[in-house]
């Protein structure tokens, strides 16, 4: 869930940002950072371990994800 929470608070300033048409280069700044943290998220997702500690609602999307991160 933090990292939900953290990429909403990147999405707000993104979004604000984009409308000022002379501050390009903070847009192209805040989309690398929230590029690489969901890759940065998603590699710690993949390591041995992790998924046990997800606490899904969903027991198939649990299964799935499951057995795709940990063939």
């Amino acid at each position: 869930m933090a990292g939900g929470i953290g990429t909403m608070c990147l999405l707000i300033p993104m979004e604000a940002a984009s409308r000022m048409k002379d501050h390009r280069w903070l847009t192209v700044t805040i989309a690398a950072f929230l590029a690489l943290g969901l890759a940065l998220q998603a590699l710690c997702l993949m390591t041995t371990g992790r998924l046990e500690a997800w606490n899904f609602s969903n027991p198939a999307l649990y299964a799935w994800l499951q057995e795709l991160f940990t063939r």
